[in-house]
């Protein structure tokens, strides 16, 4: 199979929560065949797994959630959230083989790991059960849009997810000591706060959360790069204001119109208005959320 077929196949994983009906526009055939073989994926997760240990996108990303973790006065959950399918997306399977690296790695500091997608097949659920059975894995069945409140410090892994999904996740935690108590490893909230069509108001707490966030940017996974491209780690327990220019950001040449970010702060520091906003958000079939 070609790098470029390779590539196709994983396009849905941007894609797929926006209009269902374009799906089989975008994706091509899956990996190798249509039928499910069990045995094949568990070979291909575990090759993908030692070529992650063996990178050195690895080794900083462990040793960045090292720190974090150790700063937990306990032990931490990890909520997973949009996967895709494991047994068809290449940057499933390595987005799954880094979880269990995780796993691995942190194991006697983690006491669940949350894992749910309202795509996946009941082969998908299966083989997840059967390879999890023994271990701290808990598959979510109801679709509950990523609207989890946590129990304990948690890292919300979510790489590629959409604005909605990291929004719900914030809206569910929007206390000062709970987002002191979060990691999230997905999309930049920058990012997404500067984009032209971005609503301040729809995503309230990704826009007012980019005031006093922290991001972390990793280096590339050369294996390959669609995996985990300019995804960061975010958290929001800074207790000093970076300096930074905060000259307006320009869109593109063809948007006249420009962006402001927030004033930088801290998150103790933020207005306590912020916090009184307590709006659960709503959708419309357009904002690549399965509902």
């Amino acid at each position: 199979m070609s790098y470029e077929q390779e590539e196709n196949t994983d396009s849905f994983r941007f894609t797929r929560r926006k209009k269902q009906n374009r799906r089989t526009m975008l994706v091509n055939p899956p990996i190798e065949s249509s039928v499910f073989d069990p045995e094949q994926l568990l070979k291909n997760l575990e090759n993908k797994i030692q070529l992650i240990r063996s990178s050195y996108f690895w080794s900083q990303f462990q040793e960045h959630l090292r720190q974090w973790i150790y700063r937990q006065s306990t032990s931490i959950d990890i909520l997973c959230y949009g996967l895709g399918h494991i047994n068809q997306s290449l940057s499933s399977q390595y987005q799954y083989a880094l979880l269990k690296l995780i796993e691995e790695g942190f194991e006697d500091r983690i006491q669940i790991i949350y894992l749910y997608d309202p795509i996946w097949t009941s082969d998908e659920y299966a083989f997840l059960e059967k390879t999890n059975q023994f271990s701290k894995y808990e598959l979510i069945r109801e679709n509950n849009q990523a609207f989890q409140t946590i129990v304990r410090p948690s890292l919300f892994y979510i790489p590629f997810c959409s604005k909605p999904i990291h929004n719900n996740l914030l809206y569910s935690n929007w206390t000062k000591e709970k987002l002191k108590e979060i990691v999230i490893f997905g999309n930049s909230l920058e990012r997404f706060s500067n984009d032209v069509q971005f609503d301040e108001n729809k995503y309230f707490y990704i826009h007012q959360s980019t005031s006093f966030s922290n991001e972390l940017f990793l280096p590339l996974f050369e294996h390959y790069t669609n995996a985990f491209h300019e995804q960061v780690f975010t958290t929001f327990d800074r207790t000093e204001i970076p300096i930074i220019s905060e000259k307006p950001i320009r869109l593109s040449k063809r948007d006249k119109q420009t962006k402001t970010s927030l004033p930088k702060t801290t998150i103790e520091q933020a207005s306590e208005e912020v916090w009184f906003m307590n709006i659960k958000p709503v959708y419309s079939n357009d904002d690549e959320i399965v509902v």
